[in-house]
């Protein structure tokens, strides 16, 4: 390991506990001005621990903040907090980073649930409507820049709903988030319900998105059902109907 690198990590270390009896205000100054979709009101405490009473992101609330800071991240060459948001319905804890040298931040260890209503707004697709729960087991997920440049970890979508463009409920699905050089990737698999779902979503680093895969009506399903999903792909096998969307978020 080179000086340097040992060096810049000691300096902003001792930066960090030199301020961390400061205000928890100069801190969210400081980080709302980098990232403006980042919003925090209410807040209380220092740079090392406190708490907010409202978070959002790209003006969606997303409940109370609580953080705390951890020193160990320090050897990794990274300013690392314990988060925990909450509102009522919704929790999620786990760890937020930022890599001094290279400006990168990291969330990792996410878990808890939150509400499928206010994830289109998160992502900037404001004319999709969902509703269910979301379960989140996430290990890591990398930024650069508002841009998702890592991923692991899987997402549960309890009870899901797309209201709008079209309405249609989805059952239970799950999505096992990865990621490499080029692209994340996130697997599609029904876990139990009126819809067999088999897709993909690639996400590249320009954001642009595609999303494939095919979705068959279970046997029980009403002929309703079938009909519906005729209108929005083209017939496959088997009484399947096969997706393919792109865009950019």
């Amino acid at each position: 390991m080179r000086w340097w690198y040992l060096s810049l990590i000691g300096f902003a270390a001792y930066l960090f506990f030199l301020s961390a009896n400061l205000p928890a205000d100069y801190a969210i100054d400081w980080l709302e001005s980098g990232n403006p979709a980042i919003s925090i009101r209410g807040s209380a405490g220092t740079v090392w621990k406190g708490e907010a009473e409202e978070a959002s992101f790209n003006t969606t609330p997303l409940g109370s903040v609580k953080w705390r800071f951890t020193p160990l991240g320090l050897l990794g060459g990274q300013l690392k907090y314990r988060l925990e948001l909450s509102d009522p319905g919704q929790n999620l804890t786990g760890f937020a980073a930022m890599n001094v040298i290279t400006g990168q931040y990291l969330l990792s260890g996410l878990q808890g649930r939150i509400s499928a209503e206010i994830i289109p707004s998160l992502v900037g697709q404001s004319s999709v409507q969902t509703r269910g729960n979301v379960e989140v087991d996430i290990e890591k997920l990398g930024f650069s820049q508002q841009k998702i440049t890592s991923a692991l970890g899987n997402i549960r979508w309890i009870d899901a709903t797309v209201q709008s463009p079209i309405n249609v409920e989805l059952g239970n699905l799950q999505f096992n988030l990865t990621s490499d050089a080029s692209s994340v990737k996130t697997t599609i698999k029904d876990l139990a319900g009126p819809l067999k779902v088999d897709g993909e979503i690639v996400l590249s680093p320009d954001m642009t998105y595609r999303i494939q895969g095919k979705i068959k009506p279970a046997s029980t399903s009403d002929t309703g059902l079938a009909n519906m999903l005729r209108s929005i792909g083209r017939p496959g096998a088997e009484g399947s109907t096969l997706i393919d969307y792109s865009g950019q978020l």
